[in-house]
């Protein structure tokens, strides 16, 4: 266990001192925070000038929203009730890009469904639903001699629900899976790197033939054990710092590009900027649930594909073997983010399910599962099946590395993998 510690402490020294970490460092919360910011810069884009039309069937808004268009919005207000099959189909109504749909108890309810052909921007989002919360409360201005309950009702806010005519019933909320895929990526990001760490820093002992002179100090399992736990801890301490800079990052940005959604001056001074994405990453990913659940599935899979890369490093006699074995872990890992992609769009399906408890994709498709909200039975049962798998690893590997270290200049084949692993 000592020589462990000494292993894994210089492994971490290492790696800390090499210059892909301070690289990595630099240039991955970076590249984060470059792409976050593109997102949600094209999260804003849609049609910008449009016209809409109001169906005002219960004469609530007395034909008009607002009493003066603004630069990129014009309503047209009518006192009939507009079906969505007329809507979309007579030419009465082809000039308009939105209808919004004011029911008859709205006072009540507080319900406005907005229905468009084309995606409107966010900032003409903001100034529709700011609008018809604006004309409301001039209604019931209008209609009630005021007192503090009077004062509250007027500012209760609206439930504004936009549509796309093609699909009035609402497409499913694909954005958390896609915050849960995200994670998912950088755990793939980060096994891919630090894995191939691991083959190279074992292949580099083993050729360089100085594993002869270490093992004349330690046993081979503690050797193996220091460099991926020593290896897992650079890994574990650079994303610590990503997510410090990141965090730190976003904090920028939303306190000096993104402003309050609900501030009125915002709005009219046009300086609000919310989109789905924005909404998603500063109030719908409960990060409480998702980090600690990330960390577990993180450095599980990183140690289970880690013991894979070792048998890699340990076993080969040649470069072109490790390049020939190489190839189908990365394919495996490319499978699993794929798999993860499609339990986005398939979470019900057979495969998906599957995938949660299965180990090899587990670490991949489980945090988009978490992200839609699971039950936390499922969740342990899928990290029991992940830590058996990842412990049973370590296991074989072990016992590849201590049988197959030291031989040199031989052709690596399946059967002698076999035979090393039985042999005691």
């Amino acid at each position: 266990m000592r020589n462990s510690l000494i292993i894994t402490k210089q492994e971490l020294l290492n790696r800390i001192r090499s210059r892909f970490f301070w690289i990595m460092l630099i240039i991955g919360p970076f590249l984060v925070l470059s792409s976050i910011y593109t997102l949600f810069k094209l999260g804003d884009e849609g049609k910008k000038k449009i016209n809409v039309l109001v169906s005002d069937e219960g004469v609530i808004f007395n034909q008009f929203l607002l009493s003066k268009d603004s630069a990129n919005i014009h309503y047209d207000c009518i006192n009939k009730y507009v079906s969505l099959k007329d809507f979309k189909t007579k030419s009465e109504f082809q000039k308009y890009d939105a209808l919004i749909d004011i029911n008859h108890k709205v006072l009540e309810n507080k319900d406005v469904l907005v229905l468009h052909r084309e995606k409107p921007s966010s900032q003409n989002k903001i100034y529709i639903r700011y609008d018809i919360e604006k004309r409301l409360e001039e209604v019931i201005a209008e209609s009630k001699n005021f007192s503090i309950n009077d004062y509250n009702s007027i500012k209760q806010p609206i439930g504004i629900k936009f549509r796309d005519i093609h699909h009035p019933e609402g497409k499913p909320d694909l954005l958390p899976s896609w915050a849960g895929f995200g994670f998912s990526a950088i755990i793939f990001l980060f096994v891919l790197l630090y894995g191939m760490s691991v083959l190279r820093s074992i292949t580099k002992d083993k050729s360089t033939r100085i594993v002869e002179v270490i093992l004349s100090s330690t046993r081979p399992s503690e050797l193996l054990y220091g460099k991926i736990f020593g290896v897992g801890l650079a890994a574990i301490i650079q994303f610590f710092c990503w997510f410090g800079i990141i965090s730190i990052g976003l904090y920028a940005l939303k306190e000096n590009w993104i402003n309050s959604f609900y501030d009125p001056s915002n709005v009219l001074a046009g300086k609000s900027h919310l989109n789905e994405l924005v909404e998603l990453i500063y109030h719908r990913i409960n990060y409480q649930v998702m980090v600690p659940y990330f960390l577990c599935f993180f450095i599980l899979g990183y140690v289970f594909y880690s013991s894979f890369f070792s048998i890699i490093g340990a076993s080969i006699g040649s470069e072109s073997d490790g390049q020939q074995f190489i190839f189908p872990i990365l394919s495996i890992l490319s499978l699993s983010l794929f798999i993860g992609y499609f339990s986005i769009y398939n979470p019900n399906h057979i495969l998906s399910k599957f995938c949660f408890y299965f180990p090899f994709t587990s670490p991949f498709v489980a945090l988009i599962k978490i992200s839609n909200g699971i039950s936390v039975t499922n969740i342990l049962v899928s990290l029991l099946v992940l830590i058996c798998s990842t412990i049973f690893m370590v296991k074989i590997s072990s016992r590849i590395y201590k049988n197959s270290i030291l031989h040199y200049g031989h052709r690596l084949k399946i059967w002698q993998i076999i035979k090393w692993i039985r042999k005691a």
